[in-house]
C-alpha cells in the first residue's frame, strides 16, 4: 500500500484486553507521562512533545496540498487526539516514518508547535518536527 494512494482511514485503538495500558507502554519507552497524547491539552500554543500510538494514517490525495493526516492516541473523529498534518511537499522528510507506522503497533513521538484546527488539537509540518517512531509496540 501506497501512501500516494488515497484510501479509506482505518482504525486501530488500544483495547485493554489485548493489550498493555498506554502508560505502561509509555514506561517501557521512556516517554514522560507528561508526553502523552491525552496530555497535550495542557500545552496549547507551545513547542512540546506529544506521544502515542498511531491509529490511523490517511493521505487526502485531493485535498489542495494533499495533506498526510497521521493520528496520535484515537482516530479522526475522536477529540482524544493530536493529528500531526504533513503537507505532500514535505513527504520525503517523513517518509521513512510514514512508511513504518502505517501498518500498526507503532507509536510515535513529536516534537512541534501544537495549536487547535477546528477545534483538534494538531501538529503542522509547516512549523518544524522532531520525531521518532517505535514498530511492533504492544
Amino acid at each position: 500500500r501506497s501512501l500516494s494512494e488515497s484510501r479509506k482511514p482505518t482504525k486501530r485503538k488500544w483495547n485493554g484486553s489485548r493489550s498493555r495500558p498506554p502508560e505502561a507502554i509509555a514506561e517501557r519507552l521512556g516517554i514522560p507521562q507528561s508526553h502523552l497524547w491525552y496530555n497535550a491539552g495542557n500545552h496549547i500554543g507551545e513547542a512540546c512533545t506529544v506521544a502515542g500510538p498511531v491509529v490511523n494514517v490517511y493521505q487526502a490525495k485531493d485535498a489542495n496540498g494533499m495533506p498526510i493526516f497521521v493520528d496520535i492516541g484515537s482516530a479522526y473523529p475522536s477529540d482524544n487526539r493530536v493529528t500531526l498534518v504533513i503537507w505532500a511537499e514535505h513527504y520525503d522528510d517523513f517518509a521513512e516514518m510514514l512508511n513504518a507506522v502505517d501498518h500498526g503497533g507503532a507509536w510515535l513521538s513529536v516534537s512541534s508547535y501544537l495549536d487547535v484546527y477546528e477545534g483538534s488539537l494538531q501538529m503542522n509540518s509547516d512549523n518544524g518536527c522532531e520525531y521518532t517512531w517505535w514498530t511492533e509496540v504492544g
